[in-house]
This record gives structure tokens, C-alpha cells and sequence, in this order.
């Protein structure tokens, strides 16, 4: 290769790593502005909740206000442990398969789970991360567009290697204003991008039978730049 051809080809990497840099700086920028707005918002929900409870006479209406402080103050915990960069060697610092029976249980009576989750010294934190948001975006957008609905959570081994994640959920009991059915929402493309940046894959679709089926593929090893690229928050 000639002395002109290879400065050629070294701009051309200068330039692409400039470019990805520009893009990261942007990343990052955007990432602080989301984090700063939504921890201020979820700090008023916190004290607003702080103050509903310690009025509160009725104690179910209590017990419901101390709950919504504790959310509002969990999410922000979460948000802030996602946007600054957390190091994705260590397996606590996001949530992941061990929190899933925490998930499940706050979803209410009507989710039933069976949850039979490899160990974690043998699944990726990208990959358990993944499995955790599939579940709680899915469990989301059931309260979203199907209040009521039975929901059955599936987590385990797929038939063909990897994880298995499938969150099903029956028809309504009750129409929900504005909305077509089914709990497909804004955050199943965010999900499959999620899927995808592990090697796995996210099929998301009305059942035939009035419900909602999502079921994501993982796999449990995951290349080295695996989870790099742009990704959604969270």
C-alpha cells in the first residue's frame, strides 16, 4: 500500500473516531438533561407523597402514599445508576434476573410467575439487565392498555439455547378509553433494540385470543462490543 493510500485511510479513521466521540459527548449531554430533569420531578412526588401520608387519616389511603414515596425514590435510585454509566462487569449494579420475583409481586395479584432463571454467574449482566426491562416494559404497558388482565410471566431456558423471557396477558375485563387493545405501547421498539444490541430477538403481537404476547430470545454469552452503540436509556 502506497504512503498516500494509507494517510488516506488514517484521515478516514480519525474521522469516523471523531465522529463517534461527537456522538458519545451527545449521548452523554442528553443523558444528564433526562437524569436532571426526571430526579427533580420524582423528588417532588416524593415530598408531596411524604406530606399526603403524614395527613393522611384513612390508613389504607396512608399506607398508599408512603408506597409512592418509596417508588418515586427507587426510580430515582434506578435513573441514576443507569445514566452514570455504571460498570457493566458488576452484576448488582443493575437490575437483573434476582430481581425479578420483587418485579413480579409489585405488579399486583393478577400476575402469576414461573420463574425458573439460569444462575447469574452464568448469564451476561447485559443479557439479565435486558430480561428485567422485558418483563417490567411488558408488565407496563399490560396496566397501560389492559387493566385487569391476567398475566402470566415465563423466564427460563429456551428450547433452542439461551433465555427465555414470554409475558402474556388475557383480554381486559374492562375497555380502556382511546385504545385499540392489545399492550403493545410506545416502548416495544425500545425493547427489541434492547433485544438486538445482546444477540437476542423480541417478537411482540396481539395472541389471536384478545390478549398480548412479548417473548425475547437472549443469549447467555455476548460478544465483547456487545451493548456499546447507541441504546435506550435505563
Amino acid at each position: 500500500m502506497s504512503i498516500v493510500a494509507e494517510l488516506a485511510l488514517a484521515r478516514d479513521r480519525d474521522r469516523r473516531y471523531a465522529a463517534e466521540q461527537a456522538a458519545l459527548r451527545e449521548r452523554e449531554r442528553l443523558a444528564r438533561d433526562v437524569h436532571d430533569t426526571a430526579a427533580h420531578h420524582l423528588s417532588l412526588i416524593s415530598l408531596q407523597a411524604t406530606a399526603l401520608a403524614a395527613a393522611a387519616e384513612s390508613p389504607p389511603f396512608r399506607e398508599a402514599a408512603v408506597r409512592l414515596g418509596e417508588l418515586s425514590r427507587e426510580a430515582a435510585g434506578e435513573l441514576r445508576r443507569s445514566i452514570r454509566g455504571i460498570d457493566p462487569g458488576d452484576p448488582g449494579a443493575l437490575p437483573g434476573l434476582a430481581d425479578l420475583p420483587r418485579l413480579v409481586a409489585e405488579a399486583g395479584d393478577g400476575v402469576r410467575a414461573e420463574l425458573a432463571v439460569p444462575d447469574a454467574a452464568d448469564c451476561p449482566p447485559q443479557v439479565q439487565h435486558t430480561a428485567y426491562r422485558v418483563v417490567q416494559e411488558a408488565l407496563a404497558n399490560v396496566r397501560r392498555h389492559a387493566p385487569g388482565a391476567e398475566v402470566r410471566v415465563n423466564v427460563g431456558s429456551a428450547p433452542g439455547g439461551g433465555l427465555l423471557v414470554v409475558v402474556r396477558n388475557g383480554p381486559s375485563p374492562r375497555a380502556v378509553p382511546g385504545d385499540t387493545g392489545g399492550s403493545g405501547g410506545r416502548g416495544l421498539p425500545g425493547l427489541r433494540a434492547r433485544a438486538a444490541a445482546v444477540g437476542g430477538t423480541l417478537h411482540a403481537a396481539p395472541d389471536g385470543d384478545g390478549g398480548f404476547l412479548v417473548r425475547a430470545v437472549l443469549p447467555l454469552t455476548v460478544s465483547p462490543g456487545a451493548g456499546r452503540g447507541p441504546r435506550p436509556p435505563g
